[in-house]
This record gives structure tokens, C-alpha cells and sequence, in this order.
């Protein structure tokens, strides 16, 4: 008979995305779906404590952890794809903002009086 694997070890060596992934199979037993949730709430504990990192005695709270994008990978197909739909959304945009100086022009014209 094989031994039973150690569940919780075997979640340990996964990375976060793999945990997400994972998919309980029933043959496996409760242990591994209850040592997969365990993994998780770990993870996620961990994760709040370091969001609520003690700077000077307080908590800081999530606004103590300073992020600084330096450079982004993006396929040129993609890149394009997203310029395309930016340019489309600006259509709506242009059209309220030309009946917004219409509706102000008309404003003005009627406060002037009549035009002759």
C-alpha cells in the first residue's frame, strides 16, 4: 500500500497561482481539499499582516507599502488592441464635450439678445 502524501507540505512548495488552480479530486480525501484551504488561509494572513506592516509603533495601514512601476511587458497586438478601444472611447467622450460648449454658446447668445 502506498503511504499517504503529506498534504500540507505538498501545498507548501506551490506558488500562489498554482494554489489557485488547484482542483480537488474526491479520490484524493478530505485532507487534501481541507490542508489546500488551510494553504490559502495561511497565504492570506500572511498577506494582511504584511499590508499592515508597524511603522513607528502604529499600524500603518495598506497605504505604507509604496509601489514604483519601473517597466511593463505588453505584445505589440495587444498594445494595439488597447490603443484601438481607447480611441473608440473617446468618440463618446468628443460628443459630450461638443454639446456641452453648444449648450454654452447657446447660453451666451441668449443672454446677449437677438443677433442682427
Amino acid at each position: 500500500m502506498e503511504p499517504l502524501p503529506d498534504w500540507n507540505a505538498y501545498f507548501r512548495t506551490k506558488s500562489d497561482r498554482e494554489l489557485e488552480l488547484y482542483e480537488w479530486n474526491p479520490s484524493q480525501g478530505e485532507e487534501a481539499q481541507e490542508a489546500w484551504r488551510a494553504e490559502r488561509r495561511r497565504r492570506s494572513e500572511r498577506r494582511a499582516e504584511a499590508a499592515l506592516s508597524v511603522v513607528g509603533g502604529e499600524s500603518a495601514g495598506p497605504q505604507a507599502l509604496a509601489v514604483r512601476i519601473v517597466d511593463f511587458n505588453m505584445p505589440f497586438g495587444s498594445m494595439v488592441g488597447f490603443m484601438v478601444k481607447w480611441v473608440v472611447a473617446t468618440i463618446p467622450a468628443i460628443i459630450i464635450l461638443l454639446v456641452i460648449v453648444f449648450l454654452f454658446y447657446t447660453m451666451l447668445a441668449g443672454l446677449s439678445g437677438p443677433y442682427r
